[in-house]
């Protein structure tokens, strides 16, 4: 489950990576076309509970209205000292996307679908390096991207020999605003 990003936003961030492999080598980066915000990782599903999940997420995200996020900065987890995923940081003031990712996750769980151990932080990773090191940060200034958060994704992730390649399975929209 995720968030697809317009297009213009993922030319931005593919940018962004330009100007962050100038500083850290090693590191794969995500392809501009697999740039997402994971809501929930469901790991491997058979096709007879694609069904279930589908019912599920439509319930979850009812009545739920489209809202804005904002990504600026960057930065490495576990942390900067050694870093392992690199990652575009999303601010969420009103909490709407905790929110969601919450009720995806309630809703997940009672599938069967093991809950997840750390507590959502929204991000955007960037890419992931090989063997970790210490990260430097690029300046980009004071630029925000302000990202329109209007639907709900079901990827399928398929492992290729470039990486992975994500189709969509189904799409669940939020309710428009007024």
């Amino acid at each position: 489950m995720a968030l697809p990003l317009a297009e213009h936003i993922k030319e931005r961030l593919a940018y962004w990576q330009e100007i962050w492999a100038c500083q850290v080598s090693n590191v794969k980066w995500v392809e501009k076309e697999n740039l997402h915000l994971t809501l929930k990782f469901l790991g491997e599903v058979g096709v007879s509970d694609l069904e279930a999940v589908a019912v599920t997420t439509a319930k979850a995200v009812a009545g739920i209205p489209a809202f804005s996020i904002t990504v600026c900065g960057l930065g490495a987890f576990p942390g900067l000292w050694k870093g392992r995923v690199l990652w575009a940081g999303v601010e969420d003031e009103q909490g709407r996307l905790a929110a969601l990712a919450g009720r995806l996750e309630e809703c997940l769980v009672s599938l069967g679908f093991p809950p997840e151990e750390r507590s959502f932080i929204p991000h955007l990773t960037l890419g992931r390096v090989r063997q970790p090191t210490a990260v430097t940060l690029p300046d980009l200034g004071k630029e925000v991207l302000k990202v329109k958060v209007e639907e709900v994704v079901l990827y399928q992730s398929m492992l290729g020999w470039r990486g992975p390649v994500y189709e969509v399975l189904q799409r669940f929209s939020l309710a428009e605003n007024g």
